[in-house]
């Protein structure tokens, strides 16, 4: 399945706009050079495989998102990158079906994934009077960081979108938000390392939360 290259135009372009609604710095030029460099990459292309780039090389030291990247980094063709994924990919739309899939409590296209209880306790606080202090304060399922309060916790940028909210963010950067009371998947893909996206995709997060209307 493909996309023609006018929708993934658009697609793009409307990204460009919810990043620059968000706060970031997104001139027109930078638009223009983000929809050539897509259109060079086959970003029409449906079956397109989302991975993070191995071919870098460093010689030194060099900031990368929360920590420092060196010439010895899992990025070196010297090095092995352990994947946490078991080496397998996927796309930016699978992604997103598999976030639909937990959203609609294990079930997706009218095909049962997971049990109900499954999803329930994965989304579920299971660390009692503790928080994930390491990153966003937040309360911890399986595998999930999960939002209790109507805010952030105090101190925290991790805002989720409200009670209930979970939120999973892979090591470069992936980011998807279930909002079960407001039924709705947020999913930014980006490949900054270290989360090196902060906090650039929770004002996006944000923002789209608060563009819902009920």
């Amino acid at each position: 399945m493909t996309t023609t290259p006018h929708a993934a135009d658009e697609m793009l372009a409307a990204f460009a706009v919810a990043l620059r609604s968000a706060g970031v710095a997104v001139t027109p030029d930078r638009t223009s050079a983000f929809l050539r460099a897509a259109g060079l990459v086959g970003a029409a292309d449906r079956e397109a495989v989302y991975w993070a780039g191995r071919d870098e090389k460093q010689a030194e030291q060099g900031a990368l998102g929360l920590g420092m990247l060196g010439p010895q980094y899992t990025f070196s063709p010297h090095q092995t990158y352990f994947s946490g994924a078991g080496g397998l990919h996927g796309t930016t739309a699978d992604y997103f079906r598999f976030a639909q899939m937990l959203l609609n409590r294990g079930e997706l296209d009218g095909v049962r994934v997971l049990s109900p209880a499954s999803v329930r306790l994965m989304t579920t606080n299971q660390i009692g009077g503790l928080s994930n202090w390491q990153l966003t304060q937040n309360k911890w399922g399986y595998m999930v960081d999960i939002q209790e309060g109507e805010n952030a916790p105090s101190g925290s940028l991790h805002y989720l979108g409200g009670p209930g909210a979970y939120s999973w963010q892979g090591f470069f950067s992936t980011k998807f938000v279930n909002n079960p009371r407001l039924d709705t998947v947020i999913l930014t893909m980006s490949t900054p390392g270290f989360d090196g996206a902060l906090p650039h995709n929770l004002r996006m997060i944000a923002a789209a939360t608060a563009a819902v209307v009920d």
